[in-house]
């Protein structure tokens, strides 16, 4: 479940949408932010009907796996996307990016 906390800042308000994905294999909890800052008059209902909007978004991209976290490395991540959009190409070509993919990790590195 999400959990939205309100910020009040030099700027304005904005509001902190928080998702637990769970524990990692050390034990400590695996946190998502985002944060949304309503445009200035907002009504007040309308700001908590968009907020509890993107925190189901939110958390749906989470479960998914369709965020992107920080500290992923680009192998990794372009492993991933090309698993998630493999029906989109045509089995040559798939298998033709999986080919480029293994010199392309080379020429960048870690």
């Amino acid at each position: 479940m999400a959990n939205i906390r309100k910020i009040e800042g030099k700027t304005g308000t904005s509001y902190r949408i928080t998702v637990s994905e769970g524990r990692d294999i050390s034990g400590r909890q695996v946190r998502h932010y985002k944060t949304y800052t309503p445009a200035p008059g907002t009504a007040q209902r309308l700001v908590s009907k968009e907020l509890n909007r993107l925190a189901i978004e939110f958390e749906k991209a989470i479960e998914q796996g369709l965020t992107v976290d920080s500290n992923i490395k680009f192998a990794v991540y372009a492993e991933r996307w090309l698993a998630m959009n493999e029906k989109r190409f045509a089995p040559i070509t798939y298998a033709r990016y999986k080919s480029l993919l293994v010199r392309i990790n080379q020429g960048l590195g870690q």
